[in-house]
């Protein structure tokens, strides 16, 4: 943790791509996540509200489903989770279909725990991060998975496919095919 912490310390954020130049934050995260240490990892994500990845987004969503939901405390709400729920997809919405999925998904994609250090927001990072001990967290958490199945599953039948006021999530917010759009148009220009 101690080392995690000084790696935060020291490292920027390249100006280039937008990432931090070492993957101190994902890591630590991952740590927290795993050793059960919710608050730590709250602490954490709310320290990097502008941060786009999975790995903080998608346990930031976690974290505030269970308070919320399952522990019911003081302070935690609905609405903060499925605030937290919606910045994660937004940030990454090929991992909100793969967890939301997993069974179909698991069965067919292979070698993405091979995945190290992939770049934000894309699909390789929704692998690498479906495939790491945090999915364990999502399936053994009660009623997680399934809560983001319905939260995806209504927002694909909206209609108009724009958000109405006070909706969680459009369909606009959950169309994989134009981010992967992007993504190829981002490698061909490389």
């Amino acid at each position: 943790r101690k080392a995690f912490m000084e790696c935060m310390e020291l490292e920027y954020v390249d100006e280039a791509t937008g990432e931090p130049i070492t993957p101190a934050r994902y890591q630590l995260i991952r740590l927290y996540m795993e050793a059960n240490r919710p608050d730590s990892a709250r602490s954490l994500y709310e320290s990097l509200p502008q941060d786009p990845s999975c790995w903080i987004r998608y346990s930031a969503a976690l974290v505030e489903y269970v308070s919320w939901k399952l522990l019911e405390e003081k302070g935690s709400t609905q609405q903060t989770a499925q605030s937290a729920l919606m910045k994660a997809v937004q940030s990454n919405v090929f991992c909100a279909y793969y967890l939301a999925f997993l069974p179909d998904f698991s069965e067919t994609v292979e070698y993405g725990d091979e995945i190290q250090d992939a770049s934000d927001g894309g699909l390789l990072e929704a692998l690498e991060y479906c495939h790491s001990e945090q999915v364990h967290a999502w399936v053994e958490t009660e009623g997680a998975v399934e809560w983001l199945r319905a939260v995806v599953l209504s927002a694909l039948q909206k209609k108009p496919t724009t958000k109405q006021q006070g909706e969680l999530l459009g369909e606009d917010d959950l169309d994989w095919n134009l981010k992967l759009q992007a993504l190829e148009q981002d490698y061909k220009s490389t």
